[in-house]
């Protein structure tokens, strides 16, 4: 029997139903549909358990997950929803962290508005000037930054009375207003769009919860690339602390090894449920689907029709599919496709329970057995395979004409559209003309090696190397020779995917018979990587940050099927960036795209380390770029070779680069100030902290030289900072020099990316820190805010910031637990585990505040434990301020 599905939100205007993907649950939901209220049950348990915030349910295709997500939509008042695809092939969201906190958001304030009725983001002001001076002036309210709720609108209400004012009277000056969730960091959003209301939920009827139900967390990351990326959902959900009281979040996913960085993260907070098709439950779910199936008249007047028992029959059905749905929906769509095709054969084969097979790989034998007997042999290996090929390894959705140009059926339209209807059983048509398979694990069968070596399956058999290869060999028949006129998306951003799958392909199954195939294909990709104009034109028409990607996973492909071409992607990609750099004006693939695409990304750093290797060698750039502008880039990249060797702690290959700067007598002023800053900050690692701080005042004389005022004030803010160390400068002293700095700042003009953007970002936290030395926890408050939306940060996506802020604010509160999980995620469990601490640049400080937070809590042993890798950490990673305190701390527990 089924049951007509209850919505818990209130239908709108279309916006409104795009807002709460009603059409993408209507499908789910439509009939037939099954509720699987033990399955619902057993979440509810899992919710009711005051230590369970999140429940994942796992499962292999076909057992239900994305049905069960929308039907766990209608059983909550307050259930912001996030389905990341329309189905198993085509996206429905793009799955990073801002795109679900802004649409939880504003889900939540669709739903309860009242929930976000926060007095801080109401201004009123009532003015009554009187007389004033001529040239004189007034504002009523003047403020460093106003932050506005997102999710509900601002509301301001000026009211000034003015007489005889000669002079100018201003309502509100802000220097900034943050009122735009897309340019929020998302701590911030998570804070403004979850926190926030459940908070106020709690207050309101602490009986309600917020369940955010997301599904297909198995799209997100990339399985061959180590570690999950933070700017994705599964990556927010491994990071996120402890959710309130009242939320529950409900995931779905196919089984996925990165899953398990999720569930070690949240550990007892997070519960599992694993779906096996073949439970009692899972058969019987299957049996009442099949059940409602029966009762469409008008589907079983067709097959009446046809001398067929649709009852009978899908139940038999039914009992071949054991626990899973997929097979039944799959067998279904077969079935009407025979009706409507008026294909008789076909349907004896369908509805001959007896013949089919018992599981869904068997299924997909089947149909594609039907589909092969609608062609003569030589029409299968001329038409329908190789369009079933090209469908298995598409990267997008193809309209017709580009599928059979990829396919290399072109010049046979006709026949060619022909055998698309014969491959109906298996693909999906949505009308506007975006072919695709209809489900991806057609494509896992069709690629898998077990297809391959199976006798009666061999003839579906996809070779994920020679089909991907000939897709990009089509691309680059057309457009290799001149890319210069491509106009075409899918070949600019897919044809080095196809390259990379060939050759990851080959990896899991390089047989003797694919080497030569294996060898033409990583020639291809470095002669596409290497090629300017391709580079330029992609650079133009689509986001440069994916090519240094596309780039990235063709050097690991590389590195493990042909090392001898993988340093040649790296050197195309310096030549690159090297002629971005050196033009009067940067190109989309300078320097900095470089290193925003690379600089944070864990599994890049020996690709971004070659890529350095050949920008900051003189004979490579003489070969790419003009000899004028040689001295000039090379000095750019050897500059920030040596802040990723800092980065990394490698202090003394970094001076050794500072040094051969040092040495050139052509330097401009501009490069000898930053020359003697990164000098100045080496220095300062190492505890030599007065050549630190003299070196930071030439470095800001050498600024002023130059005419970069904005330089000078970062190396004049350094030198103040180091003297405060020295305690030679007083707490308000320095205090007063940074806020000079930012009043400056906020002066000079700070695009997105710009030093002076980054260094206002830097001058507040300084003032943070210096606030949390001084226990002031008045300014560090205000300072926290104002980094918690702080747009430098919020771009570089890096979670290890505002975990280091927050548990330093938190052991500034007092709240020594708060401050203990801070620290562990901001370590991480490795470094906790390790013997020896690592060579990171503030390490002794964070092991020195972990102990004090551990002893606080009341944990001497573990705070011991810190303290002593504190006093252990290298003497070049600023641990000289920090080691004699920890070796105090140890010497008073002694």
């Amino acid at each position: 029997m089924t049951v007509p599905a209850q919505r818990s939100d209130p239908p709108g205007d279309p916006l409104s139903d795009d807002l709460f993907s009603r059409a993408l649950i209507d499908r789910h939901l439509a009939e037939p549909f099954i509720p699987r209220t033990w399955l619902a049950e057993r979440i509810e348990a899992d919710f009711a358990l005051s230590s369970c915030r999140i429940v994942l349910v796992t499962g292999p295709a076909g057992v239900g997950k994305s049905a069960l997500a929308a039907w766990m939509t209608q059983r909550h008042k307050l259930s912001p929803r996030y389905f990341l695809r329309v189905d198993s092939r085509a996206a429905h969201s793009c799955g990073d962290t801002h795109d679900l906190l802004i649409s939880i958001g504003r889900q939540l304030a669709a739903l309860r508005p009242d929930l976000f009725d926060d007095p801080q983001v109401r201004i009123d002001i009532e003015s009554d000037i009187g007389q004033v001076a001529e040239g004189g002036s007034h504002i009523a309210l003047e403020a460093r930054q106003i932050t506005a709720n997102p999710f509900k609108p601002l509301s301001v209400k000026i009211s000034q009375r003015v007489e005889r004012l000669e002079g100018r009277s201003t309502g509100i000056a802000a220097d900034r207003l943050d009122a735009d969730p897309e340019l929020m960091a998302p701590r911030q959003l998570q804070r403004l769009a979850l926190f926030d209301p459940a908070r106020a939920l709690l207050k309101k009827d602490p009986g309600a919860r917020i369940v955010v139900i997301i599904d297909a967390l198995d799209e997100l990351d990339e399985l061959d690339v180590p570690g999950l990326r933070p700017d994705t959902v599964t990556g927010w959900l491994a990071d996120c602390p402890t959710l309130p009281d009242n939320v529950r979040i409900l995931a779905t996913s196919r089984p996925h090894f990165k899953l398990e960085q999720v569930v070690r993260r949240h550990e007892k907070r997070l519960h599992k449920i694993h779906l096996e098709p073949g439970a009692a439950e899972a058969v019987a779910d299957v049996r009442a689907y099949a059940e409602a199936i029966a009762g469409d008249t008008e589907f079983g007047a067709a097959l009446r029709s046809r001398a067929v028992n649709l009852r009978h029959t899908v139940h038999a059905v039914a009992e071949r599919a054991g626990g899973n749905f997929l097979f039944l929906v799959s067998w279904v769509r077969a079935v009407r496709n025979a009706v409507e095709d008026d294909r008789p054969g076909d349907l004896r084969a369908l509805t001959d329970p007896g013949r089919l097979p018992a599981d869904l790989d068997g299924l997909y034998e089947y149909l594609l057995f039907q589909i092969h007997g609608h062609a003569k042999e030589e029409q299968w290996d001329e038409l329908g395979h190789p369009l079933l090929a090209t469908l298995a390894v598409a990267r997008a959705p193809l309209p017709e004409a580009r599928l059979l140009h990829w396919a290399g059926l072109a010049g046979r339209r006709k026949e060619a559209r022909l055998a698309l209807r014969d491959l109906r059983f298996v693909m999906h048509d949505p009308g506007d003309g975006a072919l695709r398979l209809f489900h991806a694990s057609i494509t896992r069968f069709l690629t898998s090696p077990e297809t391959d070596a199976d006798e009666n399956r061999w003839l579906y058999y996809v070779d994920p190397v020679i089909h991907n290869q000939r897709v990009a060999d089509r691309i680059l028949d057309t457009y290799g020779a001149d890319w210069t006129n491509c106009e075409d998306d899918y070949a600019l951003a897919h044809v080095l995917g196809h390259l990379v799958s060939a050759l990851d392909a080959g990896l899991d199954d390089a047989r003797d018979a694919d080497r030569t195939a294996l060898a033409a294909c990583a020639d291809s990709l470095v002669t596409v990587i290497e090629d300017p104009a391709y580079a330029d034109v992609r650079a133009v028409r689509l986001d440069p940050l994916d090519l240094f990607a596309d780039c990235l996973a063709a050097h690991r492909a590389l590195t493990a099927a042909a090392p001898g071409l993988a340093p040649r992607v790296a050197r195309a990609v310096a030549a690159h960036v090297a002629r971005a750099e050196a033009r009067d004006t940067p190109g989309p693939l300078g320097a900095a795209a470089l290193n925003s695409a690379l600089v944070y990304r864990t599994d890049a750093d020996a690709f971004y380390s070659a890529v350095l290797a050949s920008v900051i060698d003189r004979g490579f750039l003489s070969a790419h770029i003009p000899g004028r502008r040689v001295p000039h880039v090379r000095a750019e990249f050897l500059r920030t070779q040596a802040g990723r060797l800092r980065r990394n702690g490698a202090v003394t290959e970094a001076e050794a680069l500072l040094a051969q700067l040092a040495r050139d007598d052509t330097a401009t002023a501009a490069q000898r100030s930053t020359d003697l800053y990164d000098q100045g900050y080496a220095a300062f690692l190492r505890g030599e902290i007065r050549p630190a701080h003299d070196l930071m005042v030439r470095s800001a004389e050498a600024a002023r030289e130059a005419g970069n005022e904005v330089s000078a004030w970062v190396s004049r803010s350094l030198a103040a900072q180091f003297a405060y160390y020295e305690k030679r400068l007083s707490a308000d002293e320095y205090e007063r020099e940074l806020n000079e700095m930012d009043a400056f700042l906020k002066t000079v003009p700070r695009p997105a990316g710009s030093m002076a953007e980054r260094f206002l970002m830097n001058c507040h936290a300084h003032l943070f820190d210096l606030a949390v030395l001084e226990g002031n926890l008045q300014l560090a408050e205000r300072e926290w805010h104002v980094l918690d939306t702080d747009p430098w940060l919020r771009r570089a996506q890096n979670p290890m910031y505002h975990l280091r802020f927050d548990a330093r604010l938190a052991l500034l509160r007092g709240e020594a637990s708060r401050a203990c999980d801070h620290y562990e995620a901001l370590l991480g469990t490795d470094v906790l585990q390790a013997q020896e601490p690592p060579p990171g640049e503030g390490m002794a400080r964070d092991f020195f505040d972990y102990g004090r937070a551990l002893s606080a809590a009341g944990r001497t042993a573990d705070a011991v434990r810190a303290w002593r890798l504190a006093t252990n950490t290298p003497d070049h990673t600023a641990a000289w301020l920090w080691k004699p305190r920890a070796q105090r701390l140890l010497d008073e527990m002694e």
